[in-house]
């Protein structure tokens, strides 16, 4: 099989993901119950996922709320996820980029 042949029998794998984490008011799906679906896959097919930070950009945000003012942190983060197919050396770069904002040290985690 291709790289992209593999990719579609790890997506196979995964029909959906219930929502089994909570943070603030809203609920999520935790890192690691997507792990324990798609990695055995991966591992079984021999596909690598590389992420690489490609640019990291923080601006500082001043406005005012109820009680007075606030200033958090904008972060612009821009990413390359790599799949690799280990047997063949085939690859795939997707781009992906995420802001978030919150506390100065929250910002990239938002992202």
């Amino acid at each position: 099989m291709n790289l992209y042949q593999k990719l579609v029998e790890i997506q196979k794998t995964v029909r959906g993901l219930g929502k089994n984490a909570n943070a603030s008011s809203y609920q999520y799906v935790s890192g690691g119950k997507v792990l324990e679906y798609i990695r055995p896959k991966m591992d079984e097919l021999g596909i690598l996922l590389v992420q690489q930070v490609d640019s990291i950009d923080n601006q500082r945000i001043d406005y005012s709320v109820k009680n007075g003012n606030k200033s958090e942190n904008l972060t612009r983060v821009a990413m390359t996820f790599t799949w690799i197919d280990s047997e063949s050396g085939e690859k795939l770069s997707v781009p992906f980029g995420a802001n978030g904002m919150n506390n100065w040290d929250k910002g990239l985690g938002s992202a």
